[in-house]
């Protein structure tokens, strides 16, 4: 099967990084794929390749960076011009906003198509805070959500509540909707003691240093100031209190931090690769995975947590998010 994989993250963001090429990976190396061509979107295009050559990945140029809906159609038009011409028999995307373009995709080229990590992405927005329940955005985006839910071949969901509700509110087909939480590699996050120990002399903490850790987004469906608040009060805590962000938002965390007084030597803010993180989870202690409450998040499924979880670490979570905050609360 020839699979067309739609993204909207750009290829070097965290968030691709730790998502797709392992899902792909999979397929291929479990030949449930015969080839997969991975288009995403940036400011310059390029084109890699892996598995001698049945993962390819493209990133195309998008003009108009400041029109969303140009920027919306000019990626749609690629889109079909390339399910048109590249003889696939699935679309397929990770999520929703990625997924109506591939439900809009999928009607003008007949090819049918499936979403995984589908959640109900508007009432997240609207719950946290960054969208209103009446703007035209939260209007069209839920429009589009129903029409997936009815019309993809496959739905996966990232918890059973949701895919249970989906199925029965929208008729969905025996065998066409399930579960799964994010998928990670285990072997590039599994807890290394020699990286442990060199990455803990290069950032001069100590073996009896209590380092939390935190990596991704502030805002949004995120805690930002709130989790600065928590940074603060466990560096007062105790001198021997150190915490890491990775995180591509640098202007921000560093502002939280200035704002808090919080010192270099117990917060350490950096941005890099995302196949760096593996090694900075092996000198921490535990993570935080500072995601909104509302109730929306019962279906949700950080990938952060996952990563802690196979590095070892404890986690410390909001209450309601998915199921990792029971399995936590059950531990």
């Amino acid at each position: 099967m020839r699979i067309l994989f739609i993204s909207v993250w750009s290829f070097d963001s965290g968030i691709f990084q730790s998502t797709i090429p392992p899902t792909i990976e999979f397929w291929i190396e479990n030949n449930l794929a015969e080839k997969v061509e991975v288009i995403t979107f940036g400011e310059t295009s390029k084109s890699s390749s892996a598995f001698n050559g049945r993962i390819v990945y493209k990133t195309i140029r998008t003009p108009f960076p400041s029109n969303p809906m140009f920027r919306f159609l000019f990626q749609l038009k690629s889109l079909f011009n390339i399910a048109r011409n590249g003889n696939f028999q699935l679309i397929w995307a990770r999520s929703v906003t990625p997924g109506n373009l591939a439900y809009l995709t999928s009607v003008i080229s007949r090819i049918p198509f499936g979403v995984e990590s589908f959640e109900p992405h508007t009432d997240y927005m609207i719950e946290g805070g960054a969208w209103k329940p009446k703007s035209l955005k939260s209007i069209v985006q839920h429009f589009l959500e129903r029409r997936i839910a009815r019309k993809a071949k496959i739905l996966v969901t990232v918890s059973d509540k949701f895919k249970e509700i989906i199925q029965l509110k929208f008729y969905r087909k025996p065998n066409s909707t399930f579960s799964m939480q994010c998928a990670i590699n285990f072997e590039k996050f599994k807890f290394n003691l020699a990286e442990r120990v060199k990455m803990r002399d290069k950032l001069s903490y100590n073996t009896d240093d209590n380092v939390g850790i935190y990596v991704g987004k502030f805002g949004d469906i995120y805690y930002d100031k709130e989790t600065f608040d928590f940074i603060h009060h466990i560096s007062q805590l105790d001198e021997k209190n150190k915490f890491i962000i990775i995180t591509e938002m640098v202007e921000f965390a560093r502002a939280e931090k200035k704002r808090l007084k919080v010192s270099d030597s117990q917060l350490i803010i950096l941005t890099l690769p995302h196949s760096e993180v593996p090694l900075y989870l092996s000198a921490a202690d535990y993570g935080i995975c500072p995601v909104k409450e509302s109730p929306s998040r019962q279906f949700c499924s950080p990938i952060k947590t996952g990563e802690y979880f196979a590095s070892g670490l404890p986690v410390i979570i909001s209450r309601g998010i998915g199921e990792d905050s029971d399995f936590i609360e059950k531990m």
